[in-house]
């Protein structure tokens, strides 16, 4: 476990990559459930309404797994499919517990947080985490596609603004 928890460290800190992680299929499965189950927290800490959760579960499989297994595949690099949703998952695992709390002290802000100092600090700590996690995505994309670590945060940022435009037309947002 600690082994585990240093190397996805090291990841978030780029001096590892998904190459470095176990090949365990059970190890992808139970980050990705991981991850999915902080999502879910996540969720419900913005006050999303119930009846959402489902199409949001799906939403986060879908991005999650689907890019990794197409890109690879597209690269023929179908082998590192399982390291690099290792990768993803515990990274974005490591983001949520970060994230979740700082989520939490948001949470109903509404209005209040462009008057609030302490709110507008939280907001900006939180873009900034949000930031660290494209770049560490990016770094993780370099590693698994082989490819310049720029193209890889690019490739990271359009999954990012592709996630966020398909939830909120999913979810009602683009009406």
């Amino acid at each position: 476990m600690i082994g585990l928890l240093t190397c996805l460290r090291d990841i978030c800190l780029f001096r590892a990559g998904p190459q470095d992680l176990p090949f365990s299929p059970v190890l992808a499965l139970r980050l990705s459930a991981l991850l999915l189950g902080l999502g879910v927290v996540g969720t419900w800490v913005q006050g999303v309404p119930g009846e959402q959760f489902p199409l949001r579960l799906g939403l986060m499989v879908v991005f999650l797994v689907g890019p990794p297994w197409v890109l690879l595949r597209l690269r023929g690099k179908e082998p590192r499919f399982v390291q690099t949703l290792s990768a993803m998952a515990g990274v974005g695992v490591l983001y949520n517990i970060l994230a979740l709390p700082l989520l939490m002290a948001l949470a109903g802000g509404g209005e209040a947080i462009g008057r609030d100092p302490g709110l507008v600090l939280v907001a900006w700590i939180l873009l900034a985490l949000t930031l660290w996690r494209l770049l560490v995505a990016g770094h993780v994309w370099r590693h698994a596609l082989d490819v310049h670590p720029g193209t890889g945060t690019m490739l990271a940022l359009g999954l990012f603004i592709a996630q966020v435009l398909v939830a909120g037309w999913a979810l009602g947002g683009g009406q």
